[in-house]
């Protein structure tokens, strides 16, 4: 088995951890294939690829970092169902359900075919600027269209299968999949949405009227934005997982659609789903207020 390595470039994982997931696959008759950004010192043996060619020469990929970095990661998969382990470095992520101290024992699981997958839904899109198309991509979580700092409201309008759904007046509009409902969308007062669900979700960004409210489509909804706004370039965005930004013109049209290819992830087996929102969004806890001598009661 040739097994993928992206890492968050940091010392805490490039160091040791680095060197003994090497070595641990290696002994186990595992070649590891690392990305070419990791420096010559790690892994001087393993062949290395660009991150955007994993997915063709890969039957695992392992992903240690956070939710960003798994991200960033499973955007070179491409056409590749490839079984993706997100390693988190810190606190349980949404994505990287797996903390460090069970990097070994889920690698193990694995090995001897004892893990679990989901597929998880992603969004397709293109612009379309003067009748051509400019850019198509894939996204796990989300694509968003806002403004800088400084620009006015955006006015957008939406089509859903080619019939008129509504004029936005908003900072912006959130598109995302299930697994994107517990990202910006939720910042935005959008509902959670169980990843197992196939859905899109549309929230408006802080909308100028408050009947605006988050929509939920089917996941074959066709849906088409509309800048309508009169911004000068620069001043209105298209982010795409929050890592990619293309400047939109007026007129421009993003057509969104279901993903061509999911992502696959390995779950925990320690850990649902509803285990990781409570322990995320400290569901549950109890919270007290100071005192007035500065103590809590």
């Amino acid at each position: 088995m040739k097994t993928g390595i992206v890492v968050k470039q940091h010392p805490s994982i490039l160091g040791q951890v680095l060197h003994d997931l090497v070595a641990w696959l290696e002994q186990r008759g595992i070649r590891p294939v690392l990305e070419s950004e990791i420096p010559a010192a790690f892994g001087p043996g393993c062949p290395r690829v660009p991150r955007e060619e994993m997915g063709g020469r890969v039957e695992l990929l392992v992903v240690l970092g956070g939710d960003g970095t798994l991200l960033s990661a499973v955007r070179g998969l491409g056409e590749h169902t490839v079984p993706v382990l997100g390693v988190n470095f810190g606190a349980l992520g949404f994505l990287t359900e797996v903390v460090f101290d069970e990097m070994y024992d889920a690698l193990d699981e694995v090995l001897r075919g004892e893990f679990t997958t989901e597929d998880r839904m992603t969004l397709g899109c293109r612009v379309v600027r003067d009748g051509r198309r400019r850019q198509a991509r894939q996204v796990l979580n989300d694509l968003v269209v806002n403004k800088s700092a400084l620009a006015r409201m955006i006015d957008l309008r939406v089509r859903v299968n080619g019939r008129f759904v509504n004029d936005f007046k908003a900072d912006g509009l959130i598109l995302s999949t299930p697994t994107g409902s517990t990202a910006y969308s939720l910042s935005a007062q959008g509902p959670i949405i169980v990843p197992s669900l196939e859905a899109i979700l549309l929230t408006p960004i802080c909308p100028h009227m408050l009947a605006n409210r988050p929509l939920i489509l089917p996941p074959e909804a066709q849906i088409t934005l509309e800048l309508l706004s009169d911004h000068p370039d620069g001043d209105v965005f298209l982010t795409l997982d929050g890592q990619e930004g293309f400047p939109l013109r007026p007129r421009d049209h993003i057509e969104v659609r279901r993903g061509a290819h999911p992502v696959r992830l390995i779950t925990s087996n320690r850990a649902s789903y509803f285990d990781i929102l409570r322990r995320k969004l400290s569901w549950g806890e109890r919270h007290t207020e100071p005192s007035r001598g500065g103590e809590r009661a």
